[in-house]
């Protein structure tokens, strides 16, 4: 996932890249051209600015066209893919702690139960319960998941069959 998320990463900042690629390439070249004294020889033999303008010129067109793609096309949606890749990440880690079939405790007496984990993250067949104060509250649901909270920051919440509840997560080990 890693590897994933640096390649999409790449293609995504590829349009700062290839600008500052090519004006690199340009200010170092045309630099050793003059401290080499070439610009002199070109001069003398009739090859003059324009020609050295156009000569630039033929190179930063395909150069342009190719930005033009990656920046509308490529760039966008390489961003996405790696905040997908990322998000699913996150979600693999927070589902560590469950283990299909097996009790689980989680923070302020809660205890979950699952009976399938699916591959996109989806919990079915889930059984969760508290014990508050002495008052004991359980919740059944056929599918549940885990959701982040943009009010919390990286915390996620118990979303089971739409409903979502307040527990954090992970769990308490």
């Amino acid at each position: 996932l890693i590897l994933q998320v640096l390649v999409w990463m790449t293609v995504a900042n590829a349009p700062v890249v290839i600008l500052v690629t090519m004006l690199f390439a340009t200010v170092v070249t045309l630099g050793r051209l003059a401290s080499d004294s070439e610009l002199i020889a070109m001069s003398a033999a009739g090859f003059g600015p324009w020609n050295l303008l156009l000569a630039v010129l033929l190179l930063a067109i395909p150069v342009i066209a190719l930005q033009a793609l990656v920046t509308l096309h490529y760039a966008p949606d390489a961003f996405c893919q790696a905040v997908l890749v990322r998000a699913q990440a996150a979600r693999n880690i927070a589902l560590t702690p469950i283990r299909p079939g097996k009790f689980l405790q989680i923070a302020n007496n809660r205890t979950l139960y699952v009976e399938e984990v699916g591959a996109a993250g989806e919990l079915r067949k889930v059984f969760a319960a508290s014990d508050r104060h002495g008052v004991v509250e359980t919740i059944t649901a056929t599918r549940g998941r885990l959701v982040a909270d943009p009010d919390a920051g990286d915390q996620l919440t118990w979303q089971l069959d739409g409903v979502t509840l307040a527990t954090p997560w992970p769990p308490l080990e």
